[in-house]
């Protein structure tokens, strides 16, 4: 995507080349357009790619930790004992399923146009949020957990 919106290779040296040659030689609008598709390239690097099987990726997200992994069933007790949400790609349809404390997601194959993002929500509660990668419209969402009030009960 970055290639793409840059019109090629992506890397700062071809950014400041490119900057260079537009300094000398372009208008103002065309230094402007360079700018704003630098923009958009820096705004990919939030995406991230999961690790070749059988790796996996751990993330912390506030004081939730997460596991992002190619095929769950590569997972044992101990993979999952302290992960708030298991990410995987490995699935025949869009799956989320809870487990107690844990949540279970993956958007399915990426045939079935489908892309998720885990957001942050105004109240500070986290979401996943599916969309269609070809039109961005969302298809989905599910809140995950809420940050608010405990209640607690004695007897």
């Amino acid at each position: 995507w970055a290639i793409e919106l840059m019109g090629g290779p992506a890397t700062e040296d071809a950014f400041l080349t490119r900057a260079v040659e537009l300094a000398m030689q372009g208008d103002a609008a065309s230094i402007n357009e360079l700018l704003r598709r630098d923009v958009e390239v820096r705004r990919l690097s939030a995406l991230r790619c999961l690790p070749p099987p059988p790796a996996r990726a751990v993330e912390v997200f506030d004081d939730k930790v997460m596991l992002f992994v190619h095929d769950k069933g590569s997972l044992d007790e101990e993979d999952i004992a302290n992960a708030f949400l298991v990410v995987y790609g490995r699935g025949k349809q869009l799956a989320l399923n809870r487990f107690g404390p844990r949540t279970f997601f993956t958007p399915g194959p990426l045939q079935a146009r489908r892309v998720a993002l885990i957001e942050r929500e105004d109240d500070g509660s986290l979401a996943i949020a599916q969309y269609n990668p070809e039109t961005g419209e969302p298809t989905g969402r599910e809140t995950l957990f809420t940050r608010g009030a405990r209640l607690l009960v004695q007897t």
